[in-house]
């Protein structure tokens, strides 16, 4: 018998599950949490076999709520349920202990299979997957790296300038300003498209709105 807990804060998906579940052979609905505590304290009392459980929840989500639950009892199976394949999100859920992830819109006879084999041991994602997973968060980490150097690498005088681009004064207005000569600014400027990596002064200035430069 594989007890299962349900841990989502949507009640029609739980009460779905929870028939899903039952109508099989062989399983049995344990408990159901609506939010990412509850999950943890009835874990204690009722000591699951596999918990599928929603990411986003209230009170603790399910990231945190693995992180406790794996730190309880790493036996207790998780499966990661989630409407989104939001790379993040799941990456720190494993990094957390999850032992799989799961789509919520995967077809019941599929969803039997797969508790299956994680209450066995198997993990549901495959090498490609988890590849994927640790490639695309590895990228939005080197990326943010990337533009905190940028960040860093800017001077004051250097937003200064962005306000004045911003404002649509010219490159003759800017160097009044500044006291600088025509050629002085220009260079400036363009030392800035290279540095932020934007292709004209547009792209430069939306650079700087999103970073809350200007």
């Amino acid at each position: 018998m594989i007890r299962v807990l349900i841990a989502d804060d949507h009640a029609l998906l739980t009460d779905s599950l929870k028939i899903v579940l039952e109508s099989f052979s062989g399983f049995e609905v344990a408990g159901v949490a609506h939010d990412g505590l509850k999950a943890c304290e009835m874990c204690e009392e009722i000591r699951p076999d596999v918990i599928l459980m929603d990411i986003k929840m209230p009170v603790l989500d399910g990231i945190d709520a693995i992180a406790r639950i794996k730190a309880f009892d790493p036996n207790i199976k998780v499966i990661i349920l989630t409407s989104l394949e939001e790379n993040d999100h799941i990456f720190k859920a494993f990094m957390n202990g999850a032992d799989a992830y799961l789509m919520k819109d995967t077809p019941s006879d599929r969803l039997k299979v797969l508790i299956q084999c994680v209450h066995w041991g198997y993990s549901i994602i495959n090498g490609g997957e988890i590849k994927g997973i640790l490639e695309a968060a590895g990228r939005r980490k080197a990326a943010e790296r990337k533009c905190n150097q940028v960040l860093d690498a800017l001077k004051e005088e250097d937003i200064e300038i962005i306000k004045c681009i911003s404002e649509g004064r010219n490159n003759n207005e800017i160097a009044e300003i500044f006291g600088y000569a025509n050629g002085t600014v220009k260079n400036k400027i363009t030392r800035l498209l290279e540095i932020t990596g934007t292709g004209n002064r547009a792209q430069l200035v939306m650079f700087a709105l999103k970073h809350n430069l200007i």
